[in-house]
């Protein structure tokens, strides 16, 4: 067994470091061992965070779609009606995407940072790329 630590120059949340950990996971491991039949892995913040990221990417849009098929179907339901249920799905949407638009904007552009008391845009948004 073998256990190395690769730290990179800048913080878990910098590009610098996300690229570190993608080289690390994409090339240079698989090419380490290639024949061995061993196995490696890339652990620690920025891997998770990386990870975490690619799944909830991946998640996102059947999680929403249950959530909106959820709900017209409940409507649809409750209401009797294909009109009111269609609504609600499509402002649900709306609202959705505009809420997920002002988060990227504030948190990752940086657009009113300063009324929140940031000092610059933040790098954690697991969705991010």
């Amino acid at each position: 067994m073998l256990v190395t630590t690769a730290t990179p120059g800048a913080g878990p949340q910098t590009s610098a470091a996300s690229d570190l950990s993608a080289t690390l996971a994409r090339h240079t491991l698989p090419g380490s061992l290639a024949g061995t039949g061993a196995e490696g892995y890339v652990t620690g913040s920025t891997a998770g965070q990386l990870g975490f990221r690619d799944t909830v990417a991946r998640r996102l849009p059947i999680i929403i779609g249950i959530v909106l098929a959820a709900a017209f179907l409940l409507l649809m339901i409750v209401f009797r009606s294909l009109l009111v249920p269609l609504k609600a799905v499509a402002l649900d949407l709306r609202t959705t995407t505009a809420s997920y638009g002002v988060l990227i904007a504030t948190f990752q552009w940086g657009r009113g940072a300063r009324l929140l008391g940031l000092p610059e845009p933040c790098r954690s948004n697991p969705t991010s790329r």
